[in-house]
């Protein structure tokens, strides 16, 4: 850089006013002093100067936030997709410009939320499990209680009651403490299986995750298993099918297993399971199963391998009622 150029950018950045210096201005201030002055840049030594002047250095006049260098920070890709920079500076421009990026992460998590059910809803079709009043769903209205049957005694109905509120207690509190960011754990249950009867909630229950789900900027991905069943025996759907049933951040099936046959599964279907338990069992991704089967029918359906898949990704749990639908 000549020193025509040099001169006049010393003359620009001080005829600007002073930005009052945060703390991330003092430490990079701090960490530029360190430097022998016979080895700092061009961009340092200016740096240095704005400092002295009462400037913050922690970012430029749009907010960006400037590395020891005196460029613009790269940005780093989130898990999401979104690229930032991995942090911010505290001057009024970084809490700005922070302000704006975290606007348009909101607004990309929401429309790539958007592209993701759109592409799941054409190709799954009336496999998807639609929710129109998604956000109507809660776990403060699903139903905990339920009238006892005639001929059931008080205190096993009261002790069915209780373990229904026990389990969606677990639900909320495992929504709560579900951390995507640390999610690659290994070893770790990271998805619920609910077994009952027809109508006791287990589906009701499941969805009431959805929305809260969506709330950390996650698709959740929401199958009729008989339906996809059905569906999967089209060659030209089952391999962009299984690719995104394996790979969906968060996976809901629902319905797994047929109580009226005890049959073993067909062989495509048992590949397909085994395809898709498999590939969210090595990455630790949330998979949400429910069904009318106990634990022994299911490994009269699908085998030994699968239940073992199954167990190891969810928590099970048994889910007491009556119909209520």
């Amino acid at each position: 850089m000549n020193e025509e150029l040099k001169t006049r950018l010393s003359r620009i950045m001080a005829s600007r006013p002073p930005r009052l210096p945060g703390k991330r201005s003092a430490a990079l201030t701090r960490q530029l002093m360190a430097i022998p002055e016979g080895r700092r840049t061009f961009l340092q030594t200016r740096m240095l100067s704005a400092s002295e002047r009462g400037d913050c250095i922690g970012c430029n006049q749009q907010g960006e936030p400037l590395s020891i260098e005196g460029w613009a920070l790269p940005v780093t890709l989130e898990s999401n997709g979104f690229a930032a920079p991995a942090e911010f500076c505290d001057c009024a421009d970084g809490v700005s410009f922070q302000k704006r990026i975290q606007r348009q992460r909101r607004e990309f998590v929401q429309q790539d939320m958007q592209m993701r059910r759109t592409y799941a809803q054409r190709l799954f079709g009336p496999a998807f499990m639609t929710h129109p009043s998604l956000y109507e769903r809660n776990l403060e209205t699903w139903p905990q209680e339920f009238e006892r049957q005639e001929g059931v005694d008080e205190l096993a109905h009261l002790e069915a009651e209780g373990e229904r509120i026990y389990i969606a207690g677990i639900v909320e509190d495992y929504i709560e403490n579900l951390n995507f960011h640390h999610i690659r754990s290994k070893g770790s249950q990271h998805g619920l299986c609910l077994i009952g009867g027809p109508g006791v909630g287990k589906t009701g229950l499941i969805s009431c995750i959805e929305p809260l789900i969506a709330q950390k900027g996650r698709f959740m991905l929401s199958l009729y298993v008989p339906e996809l069943l059905r569906l999967v025996k089209n060659p030209e759907l089952a391999e962009n099918m299984l690719k995104v049933m394996r790979t969906a951040e968060v996976l809901f099936l629902d319905d797994l297993g047929n109580p009226l046959f005890a049959d073993p599964v067909s062989p495509e279907v048992y590949s397909l399971f085994v395809c898709v338990f498999d590939a969210r069992l090595k990455h630790n991704r949330p998979t949400f199963i429910t069904t009318n089967l106990d634990e022994d029918t299911l490994e009269e359906q699908f085998g030994t391998y699968i239940l073992s898949r199954i167990q190891t990704l969810c928590h099970m749990f048994i889910l007491p009622g009556i119909d209520l639908r």
